[in-house]
Order: structure tokens, then C-alpha cells, then sequence
């Protein structure tokens, strides 16, 4: 991810292969191109808002049969764990694998889960609408109110006064 945190991508091929698919909500990605659908008029600007829930797949609490199945592919001594709540005094000098009871980037559910959670939370407080909510492969949202969401990614294009003039929409960018 950047040069003080990593992220876990895994590739269980084998895993995904064997699980039936869900795709429910993962139709409901919103991608940032399908923005480029918006016909503004030559004195009209757009602004979004824009927000993240960083690190949102490692809030999730998994299994430890999910634990795992996502391991970092690299050996440690068991004392690099020390102040953790994962690590184990009697592993200190073992050679052991790091492994996350979470969410991973990769597996088949993931963005299924995260996605649907997201979308469930946002609904929960009036956001993401049938009828403002942009998705791959339906019809653009009519309205001076647009919203995408893409996992951890919340995108919106609020209505503003100038908007309900029929004018602006030169909105402040978050």
C-alpha cells in the first residue's frame, strides 16, 4: 500500500474455485468512469464529496479457520509478534507464519461481504437510493443527486441551492 503498512492480497485460486459464487451486491459497484455519464452545461462544474473507511477489510473479525487460510507467505521468529495480542511467549524463538482472522483482498466473498455491509450501513441512514445510487450496467440516475460506492468508497454529488436554481453544481470537494 505505501512504504509503512501493507496490505493482504491472496490468491486462493484453488479456494474460489470450490466456493459457489454470490454476486448480489457486487453489481451495485459503483465505478468512478460511469461519472463521465453527467451532462453538465457548459457554465456547470462538478464537485463531489468523497469518503473512505480506511482499512475497512481488517475490521472485519473472521474465523480462525479463515486465519489460516490468510497467511503472509513469510516466516518470522515468534518473538516479532511481541506486543501483539496475537503473539505466544513459548513461540519466541519458533519459526512461525503470520496469519489475519479477517477479511482478505482476493477471496471470493470478500467484496460480496464488505460490499453488501457497506451499502446495508449507508441505507440504514437514508443514503444510497435506488434512485440515486450509479451501478455498472443500469441506467444512470436522473436527478441532481448521484452517489457510487465501491466497497470502502462512498462517492456523492450532493444537490445544492445553486442545483435546485437548475444552475451550478459547483459543490466543494472533500
Amino acid at each position: 500500500k505505501d512504504e509503512d503498512y501493507d496490505r493482504l492480497i491472496i490468491n486462493p485460486t484453488v479456494v474460489n474455485s470450490r466456493m459457489r459464487g454470490i454476486s448480489t451486491n457486487t453489481k451495485s459497484l459503483g465505478q468512478g468512469f460511469m461519472l463521465t455519464r453527467l451532462a453538465l452545461a457548459d457554465d456547470e462544474e462538478l464537485r463531489i464529496y468523497a469518503d473512505d473507511l480506511r482499512e475497512f477489510y481488517y475490521c472485519w473479525r473472521g474465523s480462525e479457520a479463515r486465519a489460516k487460510r490468510n497467511c503472509i507467505g513469510v516466516l518470522f521468529r515468534g518473538s516479532a509478534f511481541r506486543g501483539l495480542n496475537a503473539y505466544q511467549p513459548e513461540l519466541d524463538r519458533s519459526w512461525v507464519l503470520g496469519a489475519l482472522s479477517t477479511l482478505a483482498m482476493g477471496g471470493s466473498l470478500a467484496v460480496e461481504l464488505a460490499q453488501t455491509a457497506h451499502l446495508e450501513l449507508l441505507r440504514s441512514v437514508g443514503a444510497c437510493g435506488p434512485s440515486t445510487l450509479v451501478q455498472y450496467r443500469r441506467p444512470f440516475p436522473r436527478g441532481d443527486f448521484v452517489e457510487l460506492l465501491s466497497i470502502d468508497d462512498h462517492v456523492r454529488h450532493p444537490e445544492s441551492e445553486a442545483g435546485r436554481r437548475g444552475r451550478s453544481r459547483n459543490l466543494p470537494l472533500n
